[in-house]
């Protein structure tokens, strides 16, 4: 089968990248009993699931930087600043990020309901702008950093309780203030990637984009047994 052929099994029309439409669905089948909550329950993923070979899946392209542009920093102020709280929603998983204790990864997970739990705050204070270092705030919990994992398990990412400056937000002319509620990406420094919505077996559904093959709604992550 051939992306064309993927394309009239899933279309949704959610994703168009530039000129170039690159567009399939899989399903993940998962024993994480929470991750179940989070794939929206699509029998259109399921079936196209069945109409994929594993070269078909493997061999798709991963998730661009333009791609990325999937998180929205809703608040009350029309500028992202560095002391106010943000309900920070996705674009893919259409929903927001909230607390809750994983087995694996940092302690989040994908709710329907907004919160105002984030803080994106700018070295040395301020208003943010596109490519300023910002330390991301989740909560009462610490602050966000890239940690790898040797087991492979989890999102690469844990909580710090000191302020770690090593995002980025991009999305628009380096140097202009980020809006509110306007899509953008998250790129971590140490990582050289970005944040991505992607489905896995453990842990809330979040991945780097050089690590998430490029389906609709992202796909899924995969890992060593699934890809080489």
């Amino acid at each position: 089968m051939n992306f064309s052929m993927i394309k009239n099994v899933v279309a949704r029309g959610s994703l168009v990248i530039g000129a170039l439409a690159l567009m399939g669905t899989i399903g993940c089948a998962t024993d994480d009993e929470m991750a179940v909550d989070e794939t929206g329950g699509s029998e259109v993923v399921a079936s196209a699931q069945s109409e994929l070979s594993q070269n078909e899946i493997c061999y798709s392209p991963y998730v661009d930087e333009y791609q990325a542009q999937e998180w929205k920093f809703y608040g009350d102020s029309p500028w992202v600043n560095s002391w106010s709280w943000y309900s920070t929603y996705n674009e893919y998983a259409h929903k927001y990020l909230k607390y809750f204790q994983q087995n694996y990864g940092p302690d989040m997970y994908f709710y329907e309901s907004s919160l105002f739990n984030f803080k994106y705050e700018r070295y040395g204070g301020g208003d943010v702008h596109y490519g300023d270092k910002v330390a991301i705030r989740f909560g009462n919990w610490g602050y966000l950093y890239y940690a790898p994992q040797p087991n492979g398990y989890g999102y690469d990412v844990r909580f710090s309780n000191y302020p770690k400056y090593e995002w980025e937000i991009h999305g628009g002319q380096y140097g202009w203030k980020v809006p509110s509620n306007y899509k953008v990406s998250i790129h971590n420094e140490y990582r050289h990637d970005y944040m991505v919505y992607c489905q896995r077996n453990y842990g809330i559904f979040l991945s780097w984009a050089s690590e998430c093959h490029e389906t609709q709604d992202h796909g899924r992550y995969f890992h060593g047994a699934y890809c080489n």
